[in-house]
């Protein structure tokens, strides 16, 4: 056993330092569309002045630059580690099917999870199967090749900066009397508190609340229960100068077996976007007015 398998190493080895292997390599400079497949489902990334998810030759959200570069790194890193006896003809868990810039098929690349393990048996366009990984990731590459859209959406969710903010409203439900505001008059930044009074907060507690703010993003976008008026925290509006308007809303979230889950919430925008966020990513707004005095 361990003769064959050394024979079998040797020979892979011997074809990789000849340049008798597939390549996996995909450059994205010379790509224009990717297509990827899994379980029936298939997703299509295209490319303008930024990666997007087409659907039907429309334009539904761009994608996350994050996720692309993992993408094209995945492909990019990838490294022969065996040979693998898997029949190239037979069914394979994923495609990836590489497009250039004129959208015309320049490879096909297909891949097998291999349980337990962080590596994949591969095969480029039919060729000889391999057995693939990355060196040092210690989880499956396959990660990567997600065919439904949420998960290529951009998870910024706010992103709320202080030389950009005309008005940010955080309405507490919890404990209303915590509610408060902040609107700019010319170089002034005016407090509110849940009854619209104004308040005498320093401005420099004010302005250090205001820059350690920035980009708020979801952990996840999915489809939220139905969510009562009861269970929702809170409410951040945001106006800014340029007159454009961002919100969320945040409800208490329950584990599958009914208790409270003290790590991530519910959100709700007004544009239907629904998903989980991470209370702790969140802590810089869920304070109260008292928190700024």
């Amino acid at each position: 056993m361990k003769i064959s398998y050394l024979f079998l190493f040797m020979i892979t080895l011997l074809a990789v330092a000849c340049g008798g292997y597939p390549d996996y390599t995909v450059d994205p400079s010379k790509c224009g569309m990717v297509r990827i497949t899994h379980n029936g489902k298939s997703i299509t990334l295209k490319k303008d002045t930024a990666w997007y998810i087409d659907i039907d030759g429309n334009n539904l959200f761009y994608a996350e630059r994050g996720k692309i570069e993992a993408l094209f790194n995945t492909l990019r890193d990838i490294n022969i580690q065996g040979i693998s006896n898997h029949d190239p003809k037979k069914d394979f868990q994923y495609t990836v099917e590489v497009f250039n810039q004129s959208e015309r098929l320049t490879k096909t690349l297909k891949f097998n999870a291999i349980p337990s393990s962080a590596n994949m048996v591969g095969s480029v366009d039919g060729s000889q199967c391999y057995v693939v990984g990355i060196p040092g990731l210690n989880i499956s590459p396959t990660i990567n090749f997600n065919p439904d859209p949420s998960y290529w959406k951009n998870l910024a969710l706010l992103e709320i900066y202080a030389q950009n903010i005309s008005q940010i409203s955080i309405t507490h439900f919890l404990d209303p009397k915590q509610s408060f505001s902040i609107s700019l008059n010319i170089d002034t930044f005016v407090v509110k508190d849940y009854e619209n009074k104004p308040l005498a907060i320093p401005q420099t507690n004010v302005r250090q609340w205001l820059g350690a703010l920035g980009t708020f993003c979801a952990a996840e976008y999915c489809t939220t229960p139905i969510l009562p008026d009861s269970l929702k925290i809170n409410q951040i509006t945001v106006k800014t100068k340029s007159g454009e308007t961002q919100s969320a809303a945040f409800f208490k979230r329950t584990q599958p077996d009914g208790t409270p889950d003290y790590n991530r919430m519910w959100f709700i925008t007004p544009d239907g976007a629904t998903g989980t966020a991470k209370y702790f990513d969140y802590d810089i707004l869920l304070i109260g007015v008292d928190k700024l005095r």
